[in-house]
């Protein structure tokens, strides 16, 4: 179940109308200039990278959770380099570890990913391509008691990236996203509250998940 909540959680956050005005420069030159419209095409291509197709939860997520929610996994450190080629063209590589304490109760995950040229098509058709500037991380903190399966979860993600499309649009975003959301093993639907920034567009609402 933790799975689906989290994947659910990616998905409704990401797939948001952005609102307010994006900045001139965010200090990786000047920001791509787009609508809403446009904002959300590029952040259901970027979560489609990022969280491994339909904005999946990651790999890595979906390890550490399980590993949190274990209560036969005794302290460990997974370690994760590996390098995918993107849907177009290009590729992107993710660096990390995840580790849990000797209690079992606590997780920490923290991974880089790189893009070079990593290109992906929207559904609208429009090809986005992704160069990292210099890399975008995803932090995973959970702590939780298998046994009662009640869980604390924050995910961020950050980084900043170079993006063009392929109808001559081209420019910087800065992305600042969190998650923190509590809940059990039984919750049929949980609350998560997502906050941060969008290629200078501010991000603000609490998303309700269905189990």
């Amino acid at each position: 179940m933790m799975n689906r909540i989290i994947r659910s959680t990616l998905a409704a956050a990401l797939m948001f109308s952005v609102a307010g005005c994006s900045d001139d420069d965010n200090g990786l030159g000047p920001v791509i200039e787009l609508t809403e419209a446009e904002t959300d095409d590029l952040m259901e291509v970027l979560g489609t990278l990022a969280f491994e197709g339909t904005f999946g939860v990651p790999a890595e997520a979906r390890t550490a959770i399980a590993m949190l929610r274990n209560p036969d996994v005794a302290f460990a450190t997974v370690n994760v380099n590996q390098t995918l080629e993107c849907p177009v063209s290009g590729s992107r590589h993710t660096n990390g570890s995840i580790v849990t304490n000797d209690e079992e109760t606590q997780i920490n995950a923290s991974f880089t990913q790189t893009y070079t040229n990593c290109a992906a098509t929207a559904e609208s058709g429009t090809t986005w391509t992704f160069n990292t500037a210099p890399s975008l991380t995803l932090t995973i903190n959970g702590t939780g008691d298998p046994e009662t399966q009640s869980f604390d979860v924050t995910m961020n993600f950050n980084g900043g990236f170079q993006v063009e499309s392929d109808d001559d649009r081209s420019g910087s975003c800065m992305v600042t996203l969190a998650w923190v959301m509590s809940f059990s093993g039984t919750d049929e639907s949980i609350s998560a509250s997502v906050n941060g920034t969008v290629c200078g567009r501010a991000v603000s609402q609490t998303v309700d998940i269905s189990a």
